[in-house]
Parts: C-alpha cells; structure tokens; sequence
C-alpha cells in the first residue's frame, strides 16, 4: 500500500512532467516565459498567464487544448472553455451544462482542494464558495 506521502510525492511529480510538457508548447513558451529588459507591467501579465497555465495543467492533470485555452484573453470565454472541458471529460452534453452546473463545479473544487495544491488557507466553505462565485473585490467575510 502506498503511504499518503508517496501518494502525493506522485502527485506532485505527475503535475511537474505535464506543466513541463505543456511549456514544450510554443504558444504557452510565448506566453509564460519572459526574457530581459521586460517592465514591471508586463512580468506581472506574464506571472498571471505561467499562473492560469499552471493552473489549468492542475486541473485536467494533462496539457491537452492547452495552446487553444491560453489564446483566450477574455475571461468569460476561458471560464466558458474551461466549463466546456470539465462537462466534456465528466460526460456531459452540451446541452446539460448549466443543469449539471454544481457537478462541473465539484469537480473543479475536487481537483483543487482534493489534491491540496491550492487554497491552503481557507475553509472549505470559504474554497467552495470561491469556485462557485469566484473572487470579488472588497469581499470581507463569507
């Protein structure tokens, strides 16, 4: 039997071998990946696009479609792509995707929290409430 240790040690290296896959992309390279004399402004946007690409690789635990999410600029069309790609890999049609909204956002906060990669800090509560609703500006106390 496999100790919770080793579990996430494999875990943990599984996620490593797909972002690093995924940085083989010339999309993502172009995106996430910055040479010298960049502004402040710019690293920033380059920290916050590495950060979606990783988070998505820890996600789908795959790289796949990466190149056609990280095109998207728009953030209602990466949530859209992303809710898209969870009914797709947990068998939902098209046409259920907003009835079956609470298992594509199970299934989200399953992958995140389950793994222990994100939201260290908080509460579930406080996490699930997150996925469902995303983060707000002035947010005080959930």
């Amino acid at each position: 039997m496999i100790s919770n240790s080793q579990d996430n040690k494999s875990n943990i290296n599984k996620i490593g071998e797909v972002i690093q896959e995924g940085l083989k992309n010339p999309v993502v390279k172009n995106i996430c990946m910055h040479g010298k004399n960049k502004s402040s402004e710019e690293i920033k946007k380059i920290q916050s696009e590495f950060s979606r690409f990783v988070g998505y690789c820890i996600l789908f635990k795959s790289s796949q479609d990466i190149e056609d999410y990280m095109l998207l600029s728009d953030k209602k069309d990466q949530i859209e792509f992303i809710k898209n790609k969870i009914a797709k890999e947990i068998g939902i049609s098209k046409e259920n995707i907003e009835l079956k909204r609470k298992e594509i956002i199970q299934y989200a906060y399953q992958n995140f929290k389950k793994n222990g990669y994100v939201f260290h800090a908080a509460n579930s509560a406080s996490v699930e409430e997150k996925m469902t609703n995303g983060l707000k500006d002035g947010i005080t106390n959930i």
